[in-house]
């Protein structure tokens, strides 16, 4: 029955209550407390939590095949073995006191440092007497297999010089064997059975076969010399063991334990043999060296004496020092006779000024009184003085009775004169003898003086002479001594080296450390993983979590539904003309998705959707009350597209309410999927929707009555017959589904209605325009952050109320699980 409805204006939500958010406004007052997405905090380790949650499938991905082929590569690769010696050096001036014939080796061209050592050791000199010795440039394959050619043959010479080539060795019927060559097939010898033991000789390479030889087919190759010894020094390796320690580590590395063993073994025999060797050459050098310097050193010092010897005879350069002294001695007593006689001369020239100038007839009286006449040994002064005296005396005597002019006075006077005219003539001639006797002496000191001016210089000839003599002496007995100590370590031949620890045998392999590459595999692995996680999670547009939602959209999230495994309804229903839905029985989710109810289900998944939805039908129940009232009277259901599981929320929602008491009214307005009809199993070809719409049916004679198990009852009105859905018929018939809404709201308390997605078909929007809220449901890691845009601003633009979002399929925090389990768990217990 087709009434006439008011105006389509009536019905749109402009002229209701103004207060509803709408989406993607950036200033909003949230319905319920605690929905702005603001106050909540994320914590680093739950973000990066919950990432590992979402793409665990992408880090295992990644984690796996970088795992496995770092196991395969570890698996694969050729073990390593490595031995290891020890080898101490002992450094310049470390032997022990005493040792002085050793001592040479220190000083004369010493070279073993550390860095010399190592040098040494891994040197081609060490490594290319072994590989000779060993013959590690022939390989042999025995039957197909690798072995050493010692285990073959009894005995190998293989020379550096020997040709490459590759030789097959293979039995005859004979019991013997023929060897060819085996890349030109050419027969080069022919060993007939019965032997004791043969030699073969190919290619300069000898090999002698043991007559028990037991073989289907053998190849030996030989290869460059020069090659197999640089293979042979990657294979070892030396470092010090510490810096302030004189200990040299070396390593050598093998395809098995007893290569590794071998060749570290033989690479410490050789370095000592070659160092042993060294040194003998050195100390033999030195030695050498030594003889020929004492030689010429000998030579040396005998020309230097006879130099010396020869200069002390033509010189007379003998007792320098004691000549000197006599020499000076001399040269002190003449001068200071000199000096004497030259102040007596001086002294006695006074006198005969002063004798001179006496006006008297006895002016020449004095001289007698001069000292040097008054010597005792000098005789005939003495007799002039005494005979001078007594004639003063007679002459005194005789003036006392006879005058000046008495004729004995006269000849006593006569006599006076004369003797003294003696004294002068004396005195005359006592000085010319001390003119005579200085003259001489002035002779005597220049001939005593050139002698002291010449023997300084003789002096110092004679010891540089005899310095140059010396110094060539000691250096003969130095260089003696030293030969002798030269001798003695060439016979004693003692090396600076020692080996500390023998070549240590490997019991397990050193490469490839397969703990460590394993760690390095879980470790790149889980890198990867994580690194295709996070780009996955930057490039993925899916919504996943609660705060991303509300950050992006600004709309609040009503309700989290878990993920489910069997998804159903919240409680057992049953409804006339409707199968009842047993335990097993198969229910659709309404997006073309079949599960089955469990015969047991989960307890645990079970409380948390009931509680979900018993969250949201509160939250819708304080929207309501917040409208005054009329309240909360009709509710639209919608998504993005299909598959969000906007049918499973809506028909929950509906039982939610029923159960509590109110008289619910579920509409199936998603004609096409006909989701009601297959969540509650009913005839889904049965009048509703659009037997309604089309005036085929009026509404009472559509209702379906559903029986909750868990008390209370549920109207539903399915999507109708199929044969009559149309695109577009809710829009088509708008006025009609605005009446159908107004009949439900006035004889429910609450009308549920499930719409098609918006993004899908524009039907919902006709009903979102008219109903009093709209809940959109997202589902976690489907729907796309675009696809509920769009969503958010057709309803804005079709002026619908959204009242919140629904968060479907989405593993919930612990927060929202902690509580259920242990609830459960008590219950189960």
């Amino acid at each position: 029955m087709e009434t006439n409805p008011p105006e389509h204006n009536e019905f749109l939500p402009v002229q209701r209550q103004a207060y509803w958010p709408r989406p993607m406004e950036t200033s909003m007052t949230y319905l319920l407390p605690g929905h702005d997405p603001s106050d909540g905090k994320v914590s680093p380790i739950s973000l990066i939590w919950g990432i590992v949650r979402r793409r665990r499938w992408i880090i295992l991905a990644g984690f796996l095949p970088v795992t496995a082929a770092v196991a395969a590569h570890t698996h694969l690769t050729p073990r390593t073995y490595t031995s290891w010696a020890t080898v101490l050096v002992e450094a310049p001036g470390q032997q022990k006191e005493g040792n002085s014939a050793l001592e040479v080796l220190n000083r004369l061209g010493s070279t073993n440092t550390l860095e010399t050592e190592i040098e040494l050791i891994t040197s081609r000199r060490v490594i290319e007497p072994i590989v000779e010795q060993q013959a590690m440039h022939v390989s042999v394959t025995l039957d197909g297999k690798s072995v050493e050619p010692s285990d073959v043959f009894s005995n190998v010479i293989a020379p550096r010089e020997v040709e490459p080539g590759r030789y097959a060795i293979e039995p005859q019927g004979d019991g013997g064997f023929v060897v060819t060559d085996d890349e030109s097939g050419v027969t080069i010898a022919e060993i007939p059975g019965g032997f004791e033991s043969a030699e073969l000789l190919v290619g300069g390479l000898t090999l002698e076969l043991p007559k028990d030889l037991q073989l289907e087919r053998l190849t030996v190759s030989t290869g460059p010399f020069e090659r197999s010894v640089v293979s042979v020094q990657g294979r070892v390796a030396a470092s010090p063991v510490r810096r302030d320690a004189d200990l040299i580590r070396l390593t050598c590395e093998g395809a098995s334990p007893e290569q590794a063993h071998g060749l570290c073994q033989s690479v410490t025999d050789s370095y000592l043999d070659l160092r042993s060797s060294l040194q003998h050459a050195e100390a033999s050098g030195a030695a050498d060296f030594l003889g020929g310097q004492v030689e010429q050193v000998k030579t040396r010092l005998t020309a230097a004496e006879d130099e010396l010897a020869g200069y002390q005879r033509a010189n007379q350069a003998v007792a320098l020092d004691q000549r000197a002294s006599t020499e000076v001695q001399q040269h002190a007593r003449i001068r200071a006779e000199r000096e004497q006689l030259e102040a007596e001369r001086s002294a006695l020239a006074t006198l005969f000024e002063a004798t001179e100038d006496d006006g008297n007839n006895r002016k020449y009286r004095d001289l007698a009184s001069y000292p040097t006449f008054l010597r005792t040994e000098n005789r005939v002064v003495g007799q002039l003085v005494e005979t001078l005296v007594q004639l003063e005396n007679r002459r005194s005597e005789l003036t006392v009775t006879r005058t000046e002019r008495n004729p004995d006075v006269a000849a006593v006077d006569s006599r006076i004169r004369e003797i003294e005219g003696q004294l002068k003539d004396f005195a005359d001639g006592y000085q010319d003898a001390i003119a005579a006797q200085i003259t001489s002496l002035d002779r005597s000191l220049g001939s005593v003086g050139g002698q002291l001016a010449v023997i300084p210089q003789k002096q110092v000839e004679t010891a540089r002479l005899r310095r140059q003599v010396t110094l060539l002496e000691d250096l003969y007995q130095f260089l003696q001594v030293r030969l002798r100590e030269a001798e003695v370590a060439e016979m004693v031949n003692l090396p600076s080296v020692s080996i500390v620890d023998r070549a240590s045998f490997p019991f397990y392999p050193s490469a490839p450390n397969v703990r460590l590459n394993l760690a390095i595999g879980l470790l790149l692995g889980l890198c990867v993983g994580g690194a295709l996680a996070t780009v996955r999670e930057l490039t993925d547009s899916k919504i996943r979590e609660r705060r991303d939602v509300e950050r992006e959209t600004g709309v609040p999230v009503l309700a989290m539904i878990p993920t489910l495994r069997k998804p159903g309804p919240i409680a057992a229903v049953e409804g006339n003309g409707a199968r009842r839905l047993r335990e097993g029985v198969g229910v659709s989710d309404g997006d073309g998705k079949v599960a089955k109810i469990p015969a047991s289900r989960d307890m645990w998944e079970e409380e948390l959707v009931i509680e979900a939805f018993r969250s949201l039908a509160a939250d819708l129940r304080f929207t309501g009350q917040r409208l005054g009232t009329r309240g909360l009277r009709s509710i639209a259901v919608t998504s993005a597209s299909r598959g969000d599981g906007k049918t499973f929320t809506a028909c929950n929602l509906a039982i939610a309410q029923a159960v509590h008491g109110r008289k619910t009214l579920l509409l199936d307005a998603d004609l096409r999927a006909s989701g009601v009809a297959r969540f509650f199993d009913l005839a889904w070809t049965s009048a509703g929707l659009t037997d309604v719409l089309t005036g085929q049916a009026d509404m009472p004679s559509v209702l379906q009555e559903l029986d909750l198990r868990d008390g209370g009852q549920l109207r539903v009105i399915s999507a109708g017959n199929p044969q009559v859905r149309s695109v577009g018929m809710l829009e088509k018939h708008a006025i009609r589904v605005g009446s159908l809404l107004d009949y439900g709201e006035e004889h429910f308390d609450l009308v549920v209605v499930d719409t098609p997605p918006l993004n899908v078909l524009t039907d919902a929007a006709t009903i979102a325009s008219r109903v009093d809220a709209v809940v959109v449901v997202v589902r976690g890691g489907v729907t796309d952050r675009s696809a509920l845009d769009l969503t958010l601003k057709r309803l804005t633009r079709a002026n619908a109320r959204v009242v919140g979002l629904v968060l479907n399929d989405v593993d919930l925090p612990e927060y929202y699980t902690t509580y259920s389990h242990d609830y459960v768990t008590e219950f189960e217990s």
